[in-house]
C-alpha cells in the first residue's frame, strides 16, 4: 500500500472513531436529559392539582418518540457547540 493510501485509510479510520465517539456522547447526554426531564416532570405533576397516572405520564414522556427526538436534537446541538 502506498504512503498516500495508508495516510488516507488512517484519516478515514480516525474520522470514523471521532464520529462514533460523538454519536455516543450525544446518546449519553440525551439519555441523561431524558432521565432528568422525567424526574422534573414527575415532581411538577406531584405538586399540581392534576391526577395523571404513572402509566400515562410514562407513555407520554419516556415512550414518546417526539419527546425523545427533541431531547436527542438538543443533545446533538449541545455536543456540536462544544467542539
Amino acid at each position: 500500500m502506498s504512503d498516500y493510501n495508508e495516510m488516507m485509510l488512517n484519516n478515514h479510520l480516525y474520522q470514523l472513531d471521532a464520529d462514533s465517539a460523538k454519536e455516543e456522547a450525544i446518546e449519553l447526554l440525551a439519555e441523561q436529559m431524558s432521565c432528568a426531564s422525567s424526574a422534573a416532570i414527575a415532581h411538577v405533576l406531584a405538586a399540581s392539582n392534576y391526577e395523571i397516572s404513572y402509566k400515562n405520564r410514562n407513555n407520554l414522556i419516556n415512550g414518546n418518540d417526539e419527546f425523545n427526538e427533541m431531547l436527542y436534537s438538543i443533545a446533538e446541538k449541545l455536543i456540536k457547540s462544544a467542539e
